[in-house]
């Protein structure tokens, strides 16, 4: 009985070491997980780039991967070993204490009985299936052992005699363990345990255990921790490496959105100015090369400035990009389009092999603007000035071929508009002379220096005068005039006219205010003037400053207030109308001329261009044109 209940808490303490081995498990992890978080901190402070630290990163992971599995292996193995020491070891203990005959056994005599029985029952505890007693030569001494059942274990016996020479220090001795496949087989570690006796090893005890159910266990909480390894690990490197990648990638695409915006224009996406330089600069040939044709057209939007104040900057931009798609649409291969500003695009042909080749791409330009732009809820027709450079006649650095360009550009403007010209070394002068008439426009602002003039109107119908136009002239000190075509442009771009436009009606109300009570006096409203939005509170100033009656003034628009179909148009001229002055529409059929602002807007007058007028009597098509302008406007 005694025996019995011993055996059973041998058992029972085989549950307290699985513990234990956990313990020790979580021992040997521990610090190998606390110095790979060491290792990925010493790593995060490194500064790697690139593919590189990818690299890096990788074997890094993959080294603490496979040394991860090495050190599980070796625990596994360690904790095997130390669980069948352990119970190998108290099993001899119990025998020692318990077999009488030991000593007798081990000189080679057979058991007694009550130690037969004794063996026996050791025996049964499942965890030790075979039990051997050797003397101090490794020899087995009794023959009542079952090892030779256990047909897994392979145990070579040749080696027990210097085992058992390795435990005369007291310490028991571990044999290789049996080759071992989860759910395949079983698995037995060989024991050996010193018998002791005054100091000296007599003998031992040689035992099988069996560590089958305690490998598979073990196997599953170290395949476990080892998931959970590599779970951290994943994390670990996972979440700075997801970091770094994000990193990276908005480092990337704010350097390559920052590199783009510096070479691009932001609201077109063409070349910008500064990347066209430099892209001229590698086309045109540097020192002593051979010359290379190439040219470079300067372009801008007629009354672009008319258009972006009456629909507003939103719809302004939104024009911009619709002609920079259709430029770029109708370029061919060697040809590409620059923003250099504003409404301003230069246009580059390489390779140019005569004039007639960029002849050719200019008319291509004008003919892509034949349809209207539609902006929002309007359509928009505009056309282009184009002035063209060539190299090497007009010049081989890209400063001088673009300034020869813009040069051509502004005797296009100052000559007509919506057509091309190319570079002569006459408008060198004429930009020489534009900028000698915007100082005289600036003094003479400053001072008053502007005159009227006035030019009668007759009535064809009875023949007698029927009022004067006002027309602003700019006097010189030598007493000769600028003329209005060149002084009324540099108005426009010094952004003066309006202050013009202000002092001419308030002078002409005031003057024809004393002329006779059939007279009438007209005055041109300008574009400028229409987009600030106060015409009508002005010429309401100056009809009640004057005196002069409303049906006395007559108010001249041109095609280029119209152009621009807004609200503040319609509120304007509608304005005008209940201030019963007359609406007179100036220049109609040249331009933009449409049919649809005679039934549109409300004109009392409509004054033919006077080209139609001095082609009179030598085209029969332009009488008949004229004649059914006037039946139109009867109508």
């Amino acid at each position: 009985m005694k025996a019995a209940a011993y055996l059973a808490s041998v058992v029972g303490s085989l549950s307290e070491r699985s513990v234990g081995s956990r313990r020790l498990l979580a021992r040997r992890i521990r610090p190998t997980l606390g110095d790979a978080v060491k290792l990925i901190r010493r790593i995060g402070r490194v500064c790697l780039s690139g593919k590189l630290a990818h690299v890096l990163a990788a074997l890094l992971f993959c080294t603490l991967i496979a040394s991860g599995i090495g050190i599980m292996s070796s625990a596994w193995r360690q904790i095997l070993a130390a669980d069948a020491e352990a119970t190998a070891s108290e099993m001899a203990n119990f025998l020692k204490a318990n077999l009488t005959d030991l000593p007798a056994i081990i000189a080679g005599h057979d058991p007694g009985t009550s130690s037969a029985i004794l063996l026996k029952k050791a025996r049964s505890d499942s965890r030790i299936p075979s039990i051997c007693i050797l003397n101090a030569a490794g020899a087995e001494q009794i023959q009542f052992c079952g090892r030779e059942t256990i047909t897994a274990s392979n145990f070579d016996d040749s080696e027990l005699p210097r085992l058992v020479a390795k435990l005369r220090n007291g310490s028991a001795v571990v044999r290789n363990q049996s080759p071992f496949v989860v759910g395949q087989g079983a698995k037995y570690s060989g024991v050996l345990v010193p018998i002791v006796e005054h100091g000296k090893t007599v003998g031992a005890f040689e035992m099988l255990v069996d560590m089958t159910s305690r490998s598979t266990s073990l196997y599953a909480i170290l395949t476990n921790a080892m998931v959970s390894f590599g779970l951290i690990l994943a994390v670990a490197f996972g979440l700075p490496g997801l970091g770094y990648w994000l990193r990276t990638r908005q480092k990337e695409q704010a350097e390559h959105k920052l590199d783009f915006l510096s070479q691009h224009d932001a609201l077109t996406g063409l070349v910008n100015r500064g990347s066209l330089m430099r892209r001229l600069g590698r086309l045109l040939p540097a020192g002593s090369a051979p010359p290379r044709g190439l040219a470079v057209l300067s372009m801008d939007l007629d009354h672009f400035k008319d258009v972006n104040g009456a629909l507003g900057h939103e719809t302004g931009d939104r024009l911009l990009k619709d002609v920079a798609d259709r430029l770029s649409s109708h370029l061919k291969p060697g040809e590409f389009v620059a923003r250099a500003g504003g409404d301003e695009f230069i246009v580059v042909q390489e390779m140019t092999p005569d004039r007639d080749a960029a002849s050719d791409l200019a008319q291509r330009i004008l003919k892509s603007f034949g349809r209207p732009f539609a902006s929002g809820d309007n359509t928009t027709r505009i056309a282009p000035s184009i002035g063209i450079a060539v190299s090497p006649d007009d010049g081989v650095e890209p400063e001088t071929l673009i300034r020869n360009a813009n040069l051509a550009l502004q005797a296009v403007k100052a000559n007509g508009r919506g057509t091309f010209k190319f570079y002569e070394g006459a408008m060198d002068e004429a930009s020489q002379r534009r900028r000698a008439v915007a100082q005289l426009v600036r003094v003479a602002c400053e001072n008053d220096g502007f005159q009227l003039k006035y030019q009668p109107v007759y009535s064809l119908a009875t023949g007698l005068l029927a009022g004067f136009e006002a027309l602003v002239r700019l006097p010189q000190k030598d007493g000769s005039a600028v003329s209005p075509a060149e002084f009324i442009p540099a108005a426009e771009e010094l952004g003066l006219i309006t202050k013009i436009g202000a002092w001419v009606l308030e002078s002409a109300c005031r003057q024809a205010a004393g002329w006779p009570q059939d007279l009438t006096v007209a005055v041109n409203i300008s574009p400028a003037e229409f987009r600030e939005g106060r015409v009508v509170e002005r010429v309401a100033a100056a009809l009640a400053k004057s005196g002069l009656k409303p049906e006395r003034l007559e108010i001249e628009v041109t095609e280029g207030v119209l152009l621009a179909d807004t609200e503040i148009t319609r509120l304007t001229m509608d304005g005008l109308k209940k201030l019963g002055v007359a609406i007179v529409l100036d220049d109609f059929g040249t331009g933009y001329s449409s049919l649809s602002y005679l039934w549109q807007f409300r004109f009392d007058k409509i004054k033919i261009d006077q080209s139609f007028v001095r082609a009179i009597g030598k085209n029969n098509n332009v009488t008949d044109i004229i004649r059914t302008i006037i039946a139109l406007g009867r109508a």
